[in-house]
């Protein structure tokens, strides 16, 4: 019997879901069965943790993502098996670097199906989420397998969010990676063009510097009915984000990216660092013009996947997007 996990030796929360997502595309396109490793078993002690910022924030947060979001289902745990007859490793190098399907499936072709192995993604190498959202749209793979499970993981979710109408949230990542205050700042200024923004709630984790300059910039803009959760608990800003109307998400990392990804409500980010793959490994099942920089990538079509497409809006390195898109977003999400 074959199984399928992940070890994330580095990393934050949402590079734990991306090993779980890519465990999960794993198990369901080559038929292994997926067993859960828990978050706070797959991080450790990581390095990452140990940067300014972090360490009072994701560094005791796992176990409370991990269970808010019930990520396990109702798989089985690693800790549940038997003692297989050995481990086997499914990575690359670099580390946090873009595996491929093609990449996968040659690796496995080394292995005995009759022989018992749990495969380990490790070295943080994975199938980004929003490079499956691409291959699916545009049914490189099975487009119905990015809904199957999605809505799998969204109906293990406890909370189901209130959704409040006017309201955005806006995610800056700082602490171990500086964001550029100014970008958020251009998409709500965008933003408010065309839609009543009643209430702004900015979210970020850093150091007290960090969060000042926040402060001090948003201040400086005049913005009504402001709120700054800044270093605030971190699954009431889960809670929160995924509440809101609209979220912007930040321009590096993939938290709020993740929290995005369990909503049906309207998302901005920007696509010009958004994951896709390695182009020097593509493989098949992974053509090089699928790269994630591409805009072409993300279209919005006519087809199984337009409910989460219509609400995931593009942003250019100055803050800009498509108004049609989002006009048609607004009445998407409100009929």
């Amino acid at each position: 019997m074959w199984y399928i996990t992940y070890d994330n030796w580095n990393g934050g929360v949402a590079h734990n879901f991306c090993g779980l997502l890519t465990s999960l595309i794993i198990s369901e396109v080559f038929g292994i069965e997926y067993v859960h490793t828990h978050m706070s078993i797959a991080l450790g002690n990581a390095e990452w943790l140990k940067h300014e910022g972090a360490n009072t924030w994701e560094g005791l947060v796992f176990a409370d993502f991990e269970k808010f979001f019930n990520f396990k289902g109702g798989n089985r745990d690693i800790g549940d098996l038997r003692k297989p007859n050995r481990d086997a490793s499914i990575c690359k190098n670099p580390s946090f670097g873009f595996i491929t399907l093609a990449e996968i499936g040659n690796c496995l072709k080394g292995y005995n199906r009759n022989e018992d192995i749990v495969f380990r993604l490790t070295n943080n190498n994975k199938i980004w989420m929003w490079t499956f959202y691409d291959l699916c749209n545009r049914n490189v793979i099975n487009i119905n397998l990015f809904n199957k499970i999605r809505n799998n993981l969204m109906h293990n979710v406890r909370f189901k969010p209130v959704i409040r109408r006017g309201e955005v949230s806006l995610h800056i990542r700082k602490g171990d990676c500086d964001d550029d205050i100014e970008w958020g700042y251009s998409i709500l200024k965008n933003i408010g063009k065309t839609y009543k923004i009643d209430r702004v709630n900015i979210y970020a984790m850093g150091t007290q510097k960090q969060m000042r300059e926040i402060i001090d910039y948003y201040s400086s803009k005049k913005i009504d009915n402001i709120e700054y959760k800044l270093n605030f608990d971190t699954i009431k800003s889960v809670e929160g984000m995924m509440g809101s109307e609209i979220l912007v998400c930040s321009m590096h990392g993939f938290f709020s990216k993740t929290v995005g990804y369990f909503t049906d409500t309207i998302k901005f980010y920007g696509h010009f660092l958004d994951h896709g793959i390695n182009l020097t490994s593509g493989g098949p099942l992974f053509p090089g013009y699928l790269c994630g920089n591409k805009p072409e990538c993300y279209d919005v079509r006519d087809n199984e996947l337009y409910n989460f497409s219509i609400n995931r809006i593009k942003c250019d390195i100055d803050g800009n997007f498509s108004n049609e898109q989002f006009q048609k977003s607004l009445k998407h999400t409100n009929e």
